[in-house]
């Protein structure tokens, strides 16, 4: 195998690494959507039966359902500081995620780059190989004026 086919299949599996971390992003990106939108859909739930209790507070209520209404708002709460600590977790995991992913794209770019640059010089070689040939088959049958071309025989 020559170090081309090597560097190439090197340059594969960081594509599939690349991907890979790609996708991990991707997958992480939407969980974390959804639990800010959890988050969101808890609060919002916490406003409306704030809302709900100072209206029937308002109207009067029995001490029990008052205190039902607490104690329902008091979970409630206990629901959202949870939600808030597993979307620090989730927005922690999407970074890493992110440097995960912008690491890998890194590298793949450099051995991209590095394979282009050796695959140039490859073929700047190669012609100046050629050129050389052409050079020594042109010089080798030169005869310069006034002299007769070798083996002539005079």
């Amino acid at each position: 195998m020559t170090a081309p086919d090597k560097l190439d299949k090197v340059v594969t599996v960081a594509r599939a690494d690349q991907a890979g971390a790609a996708r991990n992003l991707q997958e992480q990106q939407a969980h974390h959507s959804r639990n800010n939108d959890q988050l969101n859909q808890l609060r919002r739930f916490a406003d409306e039966y704030e809302q709900q209790l100072r209206e029937m507070s308002a109207s009067g209520m029995a001490a029990a359902q008052l205190q039902d209404y607490r104690q329902f708002l008091s979970n409630l709460n206990d629901a959202i500081r949870l939600q808030l600590s597993t979307v620090a977790e989730s927005t922690e995991k999407l970074q890493q995620q992110r440097q995960d992913w912008m690491q890998k794209s890194l590298q793949t770019s450099t051995l991209e780059d590095f394979v282009t640059r050796r695959r140039i010089l490859a073929q700047e070689h190669a012609e100046r190989v050629e050129q050389r040939a052409v050079d020594e088959r042109f010089n080798a049958g030169f005869v310069p004026p006034g002299q007769e071309p070798p083996g002539s025989g005079t």
